[in-house]
């Protein structure tokens, strides 16, 4: 589970319908917010999270990169909201696999 990990990256589909809200402040909306939430359930590990934004996203044989600046490394793990399951992305291939099966 994510407790045995020192590192951890994940992408994050969400839905359209976030980000939500506490105290009338956008939550997820960006990488930051997304790491922070995750960071304070485990402190003990570095977590670099974002969400994924499909046209601001381009995959490269390193990963991908999201708005031009946020980089995720192969491996790294691919949250899907959709099937509510986080995936294990090694390489292109397995990215590919998960952005064709998307909407």
């Amino acid at each position: 589970g994510l407790d045995d990990e020192k590192s951890f990256t994940l992408v994050a589909e969400l839905p359209k319908e976030f980000p939500n809200q506490i105290n009338q402040e956008p939550i997820f909306g960006t990488s930051w917010d997304l790491s922070s939430a995750l960071s304070l359930m485990y402190p003990e590990i570095k977590i670099d999270a974002n969400v994924l934004w499909p046209p601001a996203t381009v995959m490269d044989s390193n990963g991908i990169t999201i708005f031009g600046y946020w980089k995720a490394v192969y491996p790294f793990n691919f949250y899907s909201y959709q099937e509510n399951t986080i995936y294990s992305i090694v390489s292109e291939k397995d990215w590919m696999n998960i952005v064709e099966t998307q909407p």
